[in-house]
């Protein structure tokens, strides 16, 4: 999921990132994901974490 959420944050920026955007790349629901995040500062605080810890490494 913070993959999911980097990878949206990369493509359309802060502005442009939202929820279904991240389910899309992720390939669940709007649901699927609340199921983990009950809102969108968790969310994003959760990708903050991954990146901060290098569970997400920019490839290229």
């Amino acid at each position: 999921m913070g993959e999911a959420t980097f990878k949206v944050l990369m493509k359309y920026g802060l502005e442009r990132l939202t929820v279904r955007k991240i389910a899309e790349e992720a390939g669940l629901t709007i649901g699927g994901v609340q199921y983990y995040f009950s809102n969108q500062q968790e969310l994003y605080v959760y990708m903050c974490i991954c990146v901060c810890y290098g569970v997400i490494v920019k490839k290229g």
